[in-house]
């Protein structure tokens, strides 16, 4: 039921229900204490108008601005996995084979959620879009390449999965915790 209204009310910030609530009730206010009790029909019709008009504007305009906000959230989870990518690939020449591996493997999810990312944002054919793809070549390339240079052994499996938890992941790359 509350999912159903949020969908057709939209998801309103505080700010909005706070302008809503003082533009709503001002004509009321106004007519209150200017005009007395006698007044209180006058205010009440035009805090009912301006409540509409005001409501009836927030609602047609919650789509766009639920679209910025999500755009918004993206774009700044985009920038944290391209600055994790970035830390990730300067510190792999001070980390051993099994962790280079695992810092690879955290970067090519890195580079998959980024990309996927800027799919659901609409840029998919984009340069950036291009380039984050050619960067997961690449990283894709890397890890292929680490990975057939590491010896198989149970000590260099154990060394990866403390990589990966070390690095906020299980074993098998998925998120820890869920």
């Amino acid at each position: 039921m509350g999912v159903a209204i949020r969908q057709w009310l939209g998801d309103f910030t505080a700010r909005e229900a706070a302008w809503f609530c003082g533009v709503a009730l001002a004509p009321l206010c106004f007519h209150l204490v200017w005009g007395g009790v006698d007044a209180w029909q006058v205010g009440a019709i035009g805090s009912a108008t301006a409540g509409g008009v005001i409501g009836l504007w927030l609602v047609l305009s919650s789509k766009r601005r639920h679209v910025y906000r999500l755009r918004r959230d993206a774009m700044r989870r985009c920038e944290y996995l391209i600055n994790r990518i970035g830390h990730l690939l300067e510190s792999i020449p001070r980390r051993t084979e099994a962790e280079t591996l695992a810092a690879l493997h955290e970067v090519r999810n890195c580079y998959a959620e980024t990309i996927r990312l800027v799919d659901e944002m609409g840029d998919g054919d984009s340069r950036l879009a291009a380039s984050l793809r050619m960067g997961l070549a690449q990283i894709g390339e890397m890890y292929d390449m680490q990975t057939g240079s590491l010896r198989r052994t149970d000590a260099n499996a154990a060394d990866f999965a403390a990589a990966m938890q070390a690095l906020g992941r299980e074993a098998d790359g998925a998120l820890r915790g869920r």
